[in-house]
C-alpha cells in the first residue's frame, strides 16, 4: 500500500482554497509561490487518489470529496494549533505538572511553600510523595519524580543537583513527665538505655539516630516504629519511649498540640544541623517547571 503523506501544510491549502477560491491569494497567504502550492494541490490528489480541486470560471472550488475532506482538514489543523499553544505555556510556565517527593519530617515545613508556589503559577499541577529518604532518592535516579525535599548529607551522595532551602536542628523528644525533663544535661549513656520511638526505616531521622547510636557503641532499643512523624510523637507522648525528631516538624505538629512533648539536645551530636533542600537532576524533565521551582526555593530560603 502506498504511504500517505498528507501534511499540515496541504490541507492548509485545502482550507484556504475553500476561503480564497483562487491559487494566487492561497499562495501569498501562505507566502509561497503559485506553482509550488498548484503542485501540492495535485500532490495531494495523488495521494489521496481523488480529485479534490475543480477549476469553475476562473476559481478554484472543491469536489465533493475536497468538501469531505474540509472538515477533517480544519479540525487537524486546528489541533495542531492548540498544541503549539499548549507547548508555549509550558515554555512560558502556564501548564505543567511538577512531581516533588518529601521527607515525612519535612512535609509540613514544605506545604506552605508548595501553597506559595502554586499561587504565583494558578496553572500548574504538583504531586506530592511523601516517603523515607532512601525511596525518595531512588526514585530520583528512575526519573518518577522531579525534586525531592532532603538533607544535603543524603544527596550528596548520589550524582545529583541540590538547592538549600532551609536549616532544622536534630533533637531528642520526650514526654513532659519523663524524667529527663529534670536533668540539667543528658550524656550518651543515659540516652541509650531508654527506649525509642524508631522512624520509618530508610528516613531521614531514622539514618541520623542509628549513625549517632553506631558513634557511640550503643544499641538502640527500640520495640516500636511509626512510619509517620505525627505516629511518633503521639507515641512519645503517650509514654511509649523517646525519639529522634527535628525541632521545626515538632513546631508544626499537631501531636504536639498544648506542649506534650518536651525538647532536648542530643548527647555527643557533632552537628545537629539539617541542612534540608531540593534535589534534583539538571538534566530533568520538565526543566523549565524544575529551574522555577529550585529558584523560588532559593528566593524563600531560610538559611
Amino acid at each position: 500500500m502506498r504511504e500517505r503523506t498528507m501534511n499540515l501544510l496541504k490541507l492548509n491549502i485545502v482550507v484556504l482554497i475553500e476561503k480564497y477560491k483562487k491559487v494566487t491569494d492561497v499562495a501569498r497567504e501562505l507566502q509561497l509561490k503559485q506553482p509550488t502550492v498548484t503542485f501540492h494541490m495535485k500532490s495531494l490528489e495523488e495521494e489521496l487518489g481523488v480529485p479534490l480541486f475543480h477549476s469553475r470560471k476562473g476559481r478554484i472550488v472543491l469536489t465533493e470529496a475536497g468538501r469531505a475532506l474540509y472538515p477533517y482538514a480544519q479540525k487537524m489543523l486546528s489541533l495542531h494549533n492548540e498544541a503549539l499553544r499548549t507547548m508555549e505555556e509550558y515554555k512560558g510556565m502556564g501548564r505543567g505538572t511538577l512531581r516533588v517527593g518529601a521527607e515525612p519530617a519535612v512535609q509540613s515545613l514544605m506545604m506552605p511553600v508548595i501553597a506559595d508556589f502554586l499561587k504565583r503559577h494558578p496553572g500548574i499541577r504538583i504531586e506530592v510523595q511523601v516517603e523515607p529518604e532512601q525511596k525518595l532518592k531512588a526514585l530520583l535516579m528512575v526519573e518518577e519524580i522531579d525534586a525531592a525535599i532532603i538533607e544535603e548529607r543524603a544527596a550528596l551522595e548520589l550524582p545529583l543537583a541540590f538547592e538549600r532551602w532551609n536549616e532544622d536542628e536534630v533533637v531528642l523528644i520526650c514526654a513532659a513527665d519523663h524524667p529527663w525533663v529534670l536533668l540539667e544535661e543528658l550524656d550518651p549513656g543515659q540516652a541509650g538505655q531508654e527506649r525509642f520511638v524508631r522512624h520509618a526505616p530508610g528516613s531521614q531521622l531514622d539514618r541520623i539516630g542509628q549513625a549517632w547510636a553506631d558513634q557511640h557503641a550503643i544499641n538502640l532499643w527500640s520495640p516500636l516504629t511509626a512510619a509517620s512523624p505525627e505516629g511518633v510523637c503521639r507515641a512519645v507522648r503517650a509514654g511509649a519511649g523517646v525519639a529522634f525528631f527535628s525541632r521545626k516538624a515538632l513546631a508544626g505538629n499537631e501531636a504536639n498540640e498544648g506542649g506534650g512533648i518536651r525538647m532536648l539536645k542530643v548527647p555527643g551530636l557533632e552537628d545537629p544541623r539539617l541542612q534540608l533542600g531540593a534535589a534534583y537532576r539538571k538534566e530533568g524533565s520538565p526543566a523549565s517547571l524544575i529551574n522555577e521551582f529550585v529558584h523560588f526555593l532559593r528566593t524563600c530560603a531560610q538559611i
